[in-house]
């Protein structure tokens, strides 16, 4: 951890190292999933509840920079029909209104993803190993929760408008660097939650994410998400070597929930040219379970800014 300065002003960056390869490669991992029924019981006892763990099956989670959430992508193989029936979507697999059904993933028993199913399919064409192939999606309840219009006289504090629009719908708000920013005039802003909450971030120019299990985060889409920045090298999660792409750097690492977008990570590789220090664009979690030679990996995309693209290039030569 060291001091920097930014504007003038001092300020503290955490660096933190990306698990040693060593440390990730020869541990077991464990998947957990639990589902929750909102609209009606999974039995007939009123059990609104399942979960499942210690099976085969894999996630992919994708998070991309924008102002959304996160999007899981789940298959457990080995259920049986009743259990298949319980989970999958009433409709041609499609989770649609009158059936709300959540999932919250566990990796290594710390939550990573909590949202809404929008699809869940069965195909026991694979038999004895049937699968349920899920489609989750951590913002689908701010996108579909009704709000009132949000008003005030005047100036307003950015913080206290978002604050005021994700409490009414039992979410916190969380900022970084959004201190002191004040909206242009009186605002007011329409329609469902998500909607309000994008309309803010579009007019002052802010990222938002959707983190579990009912926080939303907020930084200004120019600047960094938080203070941590990961350490990456060849002995500390990095696997093969980087790949620049579309002015960015493709890397893979060995899983690490310290890897999300707008977080600056620092990069020591033997790749000429690619050291140094970018911001994540993209992220990509593929994990599984006591599947042989299973992913436990994450695939990022990060990018320099011009300034940094600029100075990397001077340093180069």
């Amino acid at each position: 951890m060291g001091n920097r300065t930014r504007n003038g002003k001092a300020w503290v960056a955490v660096t933190c190292c990306i698990t040693s390869r060593k440390t990730s490669l020869y541990k077991n991992h464990s998947l957990r999933f639990d589902f929750t029924n909102e609209s009606s019981a999974f039995d007939k006892n009123g059990n609104n509840k399942i979960s499942i763990r210690n099976v085969k099956s894999t996630v992919s989670l994708n998070f991309v920079t924008g102002r959304g959430g996160a999007q899981a992508d789940i298959s457990l193989y080995g259920l049986g029909i009743e259990r298949l029936a319980d989970i999958s979507g009433k409709a041609d697999g499609i989770v649609g209104e009158g059936q709300k059904l959540n999932v919250e993933v566990f990796a290594d028993d710390s939550l990573v993803f909590s949202g809404t199913m929008l699809s869940s399919i069965a195909n026991m064409n694979s038999a004895p190993e049937s699968s349920l192939m899920i489609t989750a999606s951590s913002n689908v309840d701010l996108q579909n929760m009704p709000a009132s219009p949000f008003t005030a006289q005047g100036a307003q504090s950015v913080e206290d408008v978002i604050s005021s629009i994700c409490a009414s719908a039992g979410y916190e708000a969380v900022f970084n660097n959004v201190k002191g920013m004040t909206t242009s005039g009186s605002p007011h802003f329409e329609g469902s939650v998500f909607e309000q909450l994008y309309r803010v971030c579009s007019d002052y120019g802010l990222a938002m994410s959707a983190t579990p299990p009912t926080k939303v985060e907020f930084w200004p889409s120019e600047k960094n998400r938080d203070d941590v920045i990961p350490f990456i090298s060849r002995e500390y999660g990095l696997v093969g070597y980087p790949v620049f792409s579309n002015g960015g750097l493709m890397f893979q690492t060995q899983y690490s929930s310290l890897l999300c977008i707008g977080r600056y990570v620092d990069i020591k590789t033997e790749l000429p040219h690619a050291s140094g220090r970018y911001k994540l664009t993209s992220v990509r979690h593929e994990l599984s379970s006591w599947m042989p030679n299973g992913s436990w990996h994450s695939i990022c995309i990060a990018a320099r800014t011009a300034e940094q693209r600029a100075e990397a290039q001077q340093n180069n030569g």
